[in-house]
């Protein structure tokens, strides 16, 4: 008895490796998209963050701090109208103002309130007149009048907030997409921020050294007054920069110093629509003074470290005797006149090593000037002379063998002159040294600034 396996054919074979290409590709898409989210809903919770801490709206918007999606946000009547209400709408703020209790009266609040509250409260709060009021006998209507208008400011206030909510989603998203399309930039940015950062901080680390050793408290006084100036300075340019897509209490105070346009084309043009425009510079002219702050602050902190350093020198000296201030002279000289030897040696170095490339560089441009003659003018050898050494001659295919074999190693390169006898090579060198001389000569006589 025989048994038969079904092996898969080629149709079925092909099925599994399109199944397995895309069950990968499937894999490694959603690993794709997963990180891809992760990193924006990271992005949105840092933005959100930053935006509740630094918002500084009369409205509270949202009941906490980490808001990720707000238009899947709940709106419940519960939000507004809650019993047990102590805060009303006294008319003056219809929205929700600097308190999270309920402003809007519910309906068993308004059942629960007298009818001459109701009465005071739709004429205060929502315009009511005293001879409308007069038509409304039952308490029932007044109610419901009020009920009313409750509501109208109720659905008012509720589609402002979603208005506020839709577009300040949209404008969280947005910036999550650009901090994560563009995060090698800002990786970037920040490695250079912190490199500064270190050389800044190690800078004033110095300084403060500095100004320990030599004891000066003025000194001490101008770094902290140039740190001072440099945080001011940062938080000027980075209100500067943020006050174009945000507004916080947080910000440098920036005065108003406006100079418009308008009001030197004429009296008809300033008092026109263009009038209005301006340009602020009250941010240039306190940058600018911050800077010659600075500037003034850190000069004065130099010499006084300067006066310090000069005054300790002074006082380590007072105690020193002859002996060992004769001593400390000669040290210098003997110093000084070391360095002068090997600034003197460097510099003769210096002029020896350009005097060898220009006689190099003058080599190199005479063999390419005369070399190239000489290889032209010179007559071809004949084969007696090879005879002549005692060397065999060689047929033509020899010689080409030979060249071919001596230019493909570059060790046996100078076989292709071995053929050449001394006296032909003292001949080259005469001739070459004779076109050298003839050359310069010929140069002598030629005026370079006639030349074309």
């Amino acid at each position: 008895m025989t048994t038969t396996t079904n092996k898969p054919n080629s149709l079925q074979r092909s099925n599994w490796r399109r199944s397995r290409r895309f069950t990968t590709a499937t894999a490694t898409a959603a690993s794709t998209i997963q990180q891809f989210l992760g990193r924006l809903v990271l992005c949105l919770v840092v933005v959100d963050y930053i935006r509740s801490s630094t918002t500084t709206a009369t409205i509270k918007k949202y009941p906490s701090n980490l808001w990720i999606l707000p238009t899947a946000q709940a709106w419940e009547w519960s939000d507004f109208t809650t019993s047990g209400s102590t805060k009303h709408n006294d008319g003056n703020n219809n929205d929700l103002s600097t308190t999270n209790q309920p402003t809007w009266l519910s309906r068993p609040e308004i059942s629960a309130m007298r009818v001459r509250d109701i009465k005071r409260r739709l004429a205060r709060t929502h315009g009511y007149g005293a001879d409308e009021l007069a038509k409304m006998l039952d308490k029932q209507e007044l109610i419901s009048a009020l009920w009313g208008e409750e509501y109208k400011e109720y659905q008012k206030v509720k589609s402002k907030r979603q208005r506020q909510v839709i577009i300040e989603g949209i404008w969280t998203a947005l910036i999550g997409v650009v901090i994560l399309v563009g995060w090698p930039l800002w990786k970037h940015v920040y490695e250079v921020a912190m490199v500064n950062w270190v050389v800044y901080t190690d800078r004033k680390l110095l300084e403060i050294q500095k100004c320990r050793d030599y004891k000066s408290m003025a000194a001490s006084i101008g770094v902290v007054l140039m740190i001072a100036v440099d945080v001011l300075q940062l938080w000027l340019s980075v209100s500067v920069l943020l006050s174009w897509v945000m507004t916080s209490k947080y910000f440098f105070p920036m005065p108003t110093l406006a100079i418009r346009p308008a009001q030197f084309m004429g009296e008809k043009v300033a008092h026109g629509p263009m009038g209005r425009y301006g340009m602020n510079v009250a941010p240039m002219a306190i940058t600018w003074t911050l800077r010659f702050v600075r500037t003034q602050v850190e000069s004065y902190t130099a010499k006084a470290l300067s006066n310090a350093y000069q005054q300790q020198k002074k006082e380590s000296r007072a105690n020193e005797t002859e002996e060992e201030r004769a001593a400390r002279k000669a040290a210098r000289k003997a110093a000084k006149r070391l360095a002068k030897e090997e600034a003197a040696q460097k510099e003769l170095e210096r002029q020896q090593q350009q005097a060898q490339f220009r006689k190099e560089m003058a080599d190199q441009a005479s063999q390419q000037l005369f070399g190239r003659q000489q290889q032209q003018q010179q007559p071809p050898r004949h084969p007696q002379q090879h005879q002549e050494q005692g060397k065999p001659q060689r047929s033509p295919f020899e010689e080409d063998e030979k060249h071919q074999q001596s230019y493909n190693d570059d060790d046996d390169y100078e076989n292709d002159h071995e053929f050449l006898s001394d006296e032909d090579e003292d001949n080259e060198d005469e001739d070459e040294m004779e076109a050298k001389r003839q050359f310069e000569a010929d140069l002598q006589h030629v005026d370079i600034n006639d030349l074309d």
